[in-house]
């Protein structure tokens, strides 16, 4: 049996200030999580950030042009 879970999900990701909203495509349900920590870039812009809750399934690699990654709380940053 193979799997048929995509890795990578199309959505529209926001930051905002303390919070991130994810709206999945073709789902009208908008996930929140408030955002634990940042780390900036060079530029001051937030680079990765440190969610208080999961955002994604575990076979989820990628969010929009996120990348995610974690097992109790969700790290979130820039696809490269």
């Amino acid at each position: 049996m193979t799997s048929t879970y995509k890795d990578t999900v199309e959505a529209d990701v926001r930051i905002g200030d303390g919070v991130v909203s994810i709206k999945r495509k073709g789902s009208s349900e908008i996930v929140q999580a408030k955002v634990l920590s940042t780390e900036p870039a060079k530029d001051g812009e937030a680079t990765r950030l440190w969610l208080d809750r999961l955002v994604h399934a575990k076979h989820e690699t990628s969010i929009g042009q996120y990348h995610v990654r974690g097992a109790f709380v969700t790290e979130i940053s820039l696809n490269d």
